[in-house]
């Protein structure tokens, strides 16, 4: 195979990346939009059956989900890789890098883009109608945590962390992904968040460990 011919493959290759890339954020925003006007109706029919104050059994089985895509969860990885892993460095790094990404992406949104958690008191009064105003009643009425809803960070850090131990343990992919999965609908069913803040976060979870581990494994040019 010549060179003109290999580098025609890598082009046409780049293309199709880039067109499934595309199809693939088309299909989370339309999905996103389905689900969103579902948010509200489903919020309280959760809160009717699993009260999130109450002591309810389900929310005893979700606490292991959720610690999932808690800061614990990462730490404790982060020390058996450095102490155990040969390949400490490259886990080390895509790991942290990814880590950061996920939590700089969905800090900046949890600040610019304020959305009234399931569980405020506007919510639960039954204050709103509409999908539309746990956005418009977020600049109005509260602050701080109260409007920090969308996007999910802890479903977004369990994802994080799912899509990146799958990348370099893919026999444990199905374990880490329903881990992550179960993260989610805990914060869901805990009325922490909407069903569209943790598809949000779930994707932005995946597309960061997908960037970490990208420049993880960049490798310098080797010196002259």
């Amino acid at each position: 195979m010549t060179h003109s011919e290999i580098s025609a493959g890598n082009t046409s290759a780049r293309r199709n990346n880039w067109f499934n890339g595309i199809l693939l954020i088309m299909g989370v925003i339309i999905v996103f939009g389905l689900l969103i006007p579902f948010d509200l109706p489903l919020a309280r029919q959760l809160q009717s059956w699993a009260p999130p104050n109450a002591a309810h059994p389900l929310h005893y089985m979700l606490v292991i989900f959720r610690l999932f895509g808690e800061f614990s969860t990462w730490a404790g990885v982060i020390l058996i890789i450095a102490l155990f892993e040969t390949r400490r460095r490259l886990l080390l790094s895509s790991l942290l890098l990814s880590i950061f990404i996920s939590w700089a992406g969905y800090s900046s949104l949890k600040r610019f883009v304020p959305r009234l958690r399931p569980n405020s008191e506007i919510v639960k009064n039954h204050q709103i109608d509409t999908w539309m105003e746990t956005w418009s009643q977020a600049h109005r009425t509260l602050s701080g945590e109260a409007i920090r809803s969308f996007p999910s960070g802890h479903t977004a850090s369990a994802w994080t962390l799912a899509i990146v131990l799958s990348i370099y343990y893919p026999r444990a992919r199905w374990v880490c992904w329903c881990l992550a999965m179960g993260c989610g609908l805990s914060r869901i069913i805990e009325a922490w968040h909407w069903t569209t803040d943790c598809w949000a976060g779930g994707w932005w979870g995946g597309f960061a460990a997908w960037m970490g581990c990208r420049i993880a494994r960049i490798r310098p040019p080797p010196s002259a």
